[in-house]
């Protein structure tokens, strides 16, 4: 998830959020492009692989090298700051 903007010529006011839901299947790909261009033909692009183990109250999340069409490693910056939001999922909301 990102905050809200009107075109791909907007640059997002705030961080991209990255919604983990702990469990068995806990997996994604992040893809991002320019949103512009046909420059993703051409691997101008990044995707991300993300995946969560849990180990008793324990959450990891592993996030993978960003990588390009062919598959090689891209390590080039990113412009967006990332955060994480761990969801409790079949648990009642916590108490106060």
């Amino acid at each position: 998830m990102q905050p809200l903007v009107q075109s791909t010529n907007d640059v997002p006011n705030g961080p991209l959020t990255l919604r983990v839901y702990p469990g068995g299947n806990c997996r994604g790909t992040l893809y991002q492009d320019d949103g512009t261009t046909f420059a993703y033909e051409r691997g101008g692009f990044r995707r991300m692989e993300f995946s969560c183990a849990q180990d008793g109250d324990q959450l990891m999340l592993h996030v993978g090298r960003r990588r390009d069409l062919r598959g090689k490693s891209v390590f080039g910056p990113s412009s967006q700051i990332m955060k994480a939001c761990v969801r409790r999922v079949g648990i009642g909301p916590p108490s106060s």
